[in-house]
């Protein structure tokens, strides 16, 4: 055995131990993994029964005729005051019932923004009539695909996917003969088309738009990419114009080379 194959089968070992290390390392990496899932299925199942008490506490003030309720919630209201808890500083007038809840309960561990979330469930929950249902709130949530989820809807109806809606709608929607305008007040002549690419390759503008955000969202996306085109173009400019001055410098030297050789022999 050469030198040379001794030292490829070490590289390939050691490539190899290299790799496995690697694996190895990922194995550990799953059953972290596995352990976080389970911790996070636990943690899910608690929060989940924490909103549910909020949620009956929110349908338990809200039962009855409006005087009952009026009276239940204003009640409430006092009593969380009294008890200057953290929620309070930031309870005004137009603070939702649900979100008090949220707030007396969660105080200062949550943002305002997951705080509002948790409130937004309680109100669509509420809208679906849950406490009514065969099925406890945390049940409602996890068939309901989750927190994000519910909070998404509005009144527990799950939100269109409007990307489809545009598929099936654009698939045979008439070809328009050209794109809106651009806005009057917009400063410039730009508006946005969706285009359509028929099996027999020619195209038809199926809706456009002069709408400012998305307008102005395709000029971004435009100036980005025209820019690193131009910068390319540039630089492939420079390094043309810099091939060309090199060749003449070095046709003028031979050139100069080429007449004092003449002189000298004419000498």
């Amino acid at each position: 055995m050469t030198k040379n194959t001794e030292t490829q089968i070490t590289n390939v070992q050691q490539a190899n131990e290299a790799i496995n290390a690697v694996v190895e390392n990922l194995k550990t990496q799953q059953r972290a993994y596995k352990s976080f899932v389970k911790l996070q299925e636990k943690a899910n199942a608690k929060l989940y029964s924490v909103l549910g008490e909020a949620f009956a506490a929110y349908t338990h003030l809200m039962a009855g005729e409006t005087k009952e309720r009026n009276a239940k919630i204003n009640a409430f209201k006092e009593k969380l005051s009294n008890q200057k808890c953290q929620f309070a500083k930031a309870a005004t007038e137009a603070t939702s019932l649900q979100l008090r809840i949220v707030r007396y309960i969660c105080g200062n561990s949550i943002t305002d923004k997951t705080a509002t979330n948790y409130a937004r469930v309680i109100k669509v929950a509420a809208a679906n009539n849950v406490q009514n249902m065969d099925m406890t709130f945390s049940e409602w949530v996890i068939l309901s695909g989750g927190i994000d989820n519910v909070r998404a809807t509005k009144d527990g109806e799950a939100p269109k996917d409007f990307v489809k809606v545009a598929k099936d709608i654009c698939q045979t929607r008439n070809a328009e003969t050209a794109a809106v305008e651009a806005a009057a007040d917009s400063g410039h002549l730009f508006s946005v088309a969706l285009i359509r690419n028929n099996e027999d390759g020619t195209q038809d503008i199926v809706w456009s738009t002069n709408k400012a955000s998305l307008t102005n969202a395709m000029l971004k996306a435009a100036g980005k990419e025209l820019d690193k085109e131009e910068t390319a173009q540039d630089a492939e400019q420079t390094t043309i114009d810099a091939e060309a001055q090199l060749n003449a410098d070095a046709n003028s030297t031979t050139a100069e080379l080429v007449s004092n050789e003449y002189e000298l022999e004419a000498a």
